[in-house]
């Protein structure tokens, strides 16, 4: 979120900061759904210098670039720009910026997608555990019976004393 959306993703950090995900309490503040319907219940706010604070961008286009401003790709949804209010005349001569804007509900809906994707992968690697179990057995029990049996002495019929299997 950083490197495509710097003002997001530090309202986000704020954000977390102001509504830590606890280790202890109910199950919902422990799993993060309180954070999440805390998030998503915020309104869009527009960035600092969009309100007359010198400590963020003021326009879409100093944040994003002209190109991906006039039409380029999406940002998935975690900045809303071009529908907010214009803002003030920044450029002079009556021009008036967009003003840049955070949609929490966004944020919280792309947090929902990618717990989603983690809780799928966690899925498919924890059924590997069994599997993976059972070789490390396997293999602890072949190192076993070979330190015990001598390997040499172990015909391919299965006995080990040297005669012949019968047929």
């Amino acid at each position: 979120l950083e490197e495509t959306n710097l003002y997001a993703s530090q309202w986000l950090l704020r954000f977390i900061n102001e509504n830590p995900i606890t280790l202890s309490g109910t199950w919902a503040d422990i799993s993060g759904d309180t954070f999440l319907r805390t998030l998503i219940s915020r309104p869009a706010e527009a960035a600092p210098a969009a309100r007359g604070q010198p400590d963020g961008p003021a326009t879409v286009e100093e944040t994003l670039g002209s190109d991906e401003a006039t039409g380029g790709p999406s940002d998935g949804g975690m900045v809303s720009s071009m529908d907010m209010d214009t803002g003030p005349d920044t450029l002079g001569g009556g021009v008036q910026q967009p003003l840049l804007a955070v949609d929490p509900r966004g944020l919280a809906e792309r947090i929902l997608e990618i717990r989603s994707q983690l809780a799928q992968e966690f899925r498919q690697d924890l059924g590997l555990v069994q599997e993976d179990n059972n070789e490390l057995l396997r293999q602890s029990l072949k190192a076993s019976l070979e330190s015990c049996v001598p390997v040499a002495s172990v015909d391919e019929g299965g006995s080990n004393d040297g005669s012949s299997p019968v047929a």
